[in-house]
């Protein structure tokens, strides 16, 4: 089955979001075109139809500009794929849900991706705001960022 799932967000910074993935433990593949996922699109599940109702393609899935793989990839496990948002605008990330391979991404990375997400985030801003003193905090998944001058 398929339950491909696209998160939310903007993706910008390619080399933030090497730090981010590399900061929890997984490895971006630059370049890599395909990603590893059921391989066929069924319209089986919610997350699937949001990602065709977002207007990604159902034959476009599998497909992207970047991939990303959690700690212990194993050949043939499911990879997270950094796909170009339709609407032009940056990158997103992409991962089919299903199964052991799906769970292991959501485990990792969180649903969506939203922790990855998140460390995405504090890696961006810290390289926007290169020379200045920035405090992290952290409660519950997620991050609170002070930017001092």
């Amino acid at each position: 089955m398929s339950h491909v799932t696209t998160g939310e967000g903007c993706i910008t910074d390619l080399d933030a979001l090497e730090t981010a993935v590399k900061s929890m433990g997984g490895t971006l593949v630059r370049g890599q075109r395909t990603y590893k996922w059921y391989g066929k699109f069924i319209n089986d599940s919610a997350e699937g139809r949001a990602s065709v109702e977002a207007g990604f393609k159902p034959e476009d899935f599998g497909k992207c500009e970047h991939a990303i793989r959690i700690p212990g990839h194993q050949q043939g496990a499911y990879e997270v794929g950094v796909v170009k948002r339709p609407d032009g605008k940056g990158l997103t990330l992409q991962y089919d849900g299903w199964s052991a391979g799906g769970r292991a991404i959501a485990q990792h990375f969180g649903h969506k991706c939203s922790m990855l997400k998140t460390e995405y985030t504090v890696a961006a801003l810290r390289r926007a705001y290169r020379g200045k003193r920035i405090e992290v905090t952290r409660k519950d998944g997620k991050a609170r960022v002070r930017i001092h001058a």
